[in-house]
């Protein structure tokens, strides 16, 4: 965790955590899929200003990074 990072959460207000989302695209797929692990009650999420919400729904799934950031193959 690097020293802004760290600073940003130990510094925060109550209200204020971080969401564990995913987004799930594929040519082959004929939608884009959006989930959070950690909200139940699902978020809506604005990716750039001036752009629209996306909702991301609830999935109580579990992420297990293999060490290879960046290499999907």
């Amino acid at each position: 965790m690097d020293n802004e990072y760290a600073k940003f959460f130990f510094n925060r207000k109550v209200d204020v955590y971080q969401l564990e989302c995913i987004e799930l695209s594929h040519p082959s797929f004929m939608n884009t899929y959006r989930v959070v692990r950690n909200d139940d009650r699902g978020v809506y999420v604005q990716h750039k200003e001036g752009s629209g919400q996306v909702y991301y729904e609830f999935l109580p799934a579990s992420i297990q990074r293999s060490g290879m950031l960046g290499d999907l193959d």
